[in-house]
């Protein structure tokens, strides 16, 4: 977060911060990290993960920690079943929305990393690292997410800082989706 910071600085930092979800730890440390320091004037944050494997969300929605029935997906390091017990406290105060994507949102995630915008660097990254690249565009083109963007307040001004993670964890797979 620090070399984020060092990057955004002088100005104020992003409006919306999306991270990968999984177990919640990274998750955790994004938002208790902007909470610590930022207090009321933190981004809004969001977690990502896949919809087949949606421990937070089913958490959020429950009010307490939940366990669900994984299935298959190429978001490996995202394919959890239930979250940390000990982030729960920081994800119902500081984590605003949880957002689910699937394999084909993943995909166009990392296409797009890989073959910018004039101007922008490629990025290498697996499914599981592009989750939150992937779920910013779900929220930005589908009405499903409407109140997602609407309580983030996106839009084509706002800044906002994806996290991601994870490299070509498994080539062949990079391989078959980038078309390189």
């Amino acid at each position: 977060m620090l070399e984020a910071q060092a990057q955004w600085s002088p100005s104020p930092g992003p409006d919306v911060v999306i991270v990968q979800g999984g177990v919640g730890g990274l998750v955790c440390a994004g938002a208790s990290w902007f909470a610590q320091r930022l207090g009321t004037s933190r981004p809004f944050f969001i977690a990502a993960e896949p919809t087949v494997a949606s421990c937070l969300l089913e958490s959020a929605r429950s009010g307490r920690p939940t366990v669900v029935t994984e299935h298959d997906t190429m978001m490996a390091c995202l394919k959890c079943a239930e979250i940390s017990p000990i982030i729960w406290p920081v994800l119902a105060d500081a984590v605003d929305a949880v957002v689910t994507i699937d394999d084909e949102r993943a995909a166009w995630a990392m296409r797009r990393l890989a073959h910018p915008s004039a101007g922008d660097p490629e990025i290498v990254a697996g499914a599981s690292g592009a989750c939150g690249l992937g779920a910013l565009q779900a929220i930005m083109r589908h009405d499903v997410f409407q109140s997602v963007r609407d309580r983030a307040g996106l839009g084509p001004q706002s800044s906002v800082l994806v996290v991601n993670t994870e490299g070509a964890t498994d080539p062949t797979l990079y391989r078959s989706i980038i078309g390189d």
